[in-house]
């Protein structure tokens, strides 16, 4: 899925643990809630067969243009709306794609590792979802998933 859906879900997590079940404090946040929100990534990665994520980057697709330049606006804006208290939340959520596209792939230029990871996850837990990332119709999942993030952040 794309960064904005991870930044929900980790401040989605990070909230959890703050409002409902322990006040937080640097101890719980490294010990649990950071490596939980770093799980969170397998997990939105595995269901996202659902929505439109083409394996290839199509700059001369206008839909896949507008749609990552919109997603890029979307991701901005969530950094300078959700920072403070919550840069480490979103910086943990996308901690897996930092490592794998940033730091291996696009510095080292070596294949991800995590990833694969994420693959043999969403293939044992979730084969039985459609394999929709081809459809352009499907961004109405992820921002239907991003809608129901915010509105759970808001309750809380």
């Amino acid at each position: 899925m794309q960064a904005p859906t991870h930044f929900l879900m980790g401040i989605l997590i990070y909230k959890i643990f703050e409002n409902l079940i322990t006040p937080l404090n640097i101890c719980w946040n490294i010990l649990l809630v950071y490596p939980l929100i770093i799980l969170s990534h397998f997990l939105i990665d595995a269901i996202a067969k659902i929505t439109y994520h083409v394996p290839d980057a199509r700059p001369q697709d206008k839909f896949w243009l507008g749609y990552h330049i919109f997603i890029l606006g979307l991701t901005l804006f969530f950094i300078f709306w959700f920072w403070n208290p919550f840069i480490l939340a979103m910086f943990f959520s996308v901690l897996v794609d930092i490592i794998d596209w940033g730091i291996l792939r696009a510095i080292r230029k070596r294949e991800p590792i995590i990833h694969p990871i994420i693959d043999k996850f969403r293939n044992s837990l979730f084969s039985w979802l459609p394999e929709l990332i081809e459809k352009k119709w499907t961004v109405i999942n992820e921002f239907t998933i991003i809608s129901i993030l915010l509105i759970l952040i808001y309750i809380l």
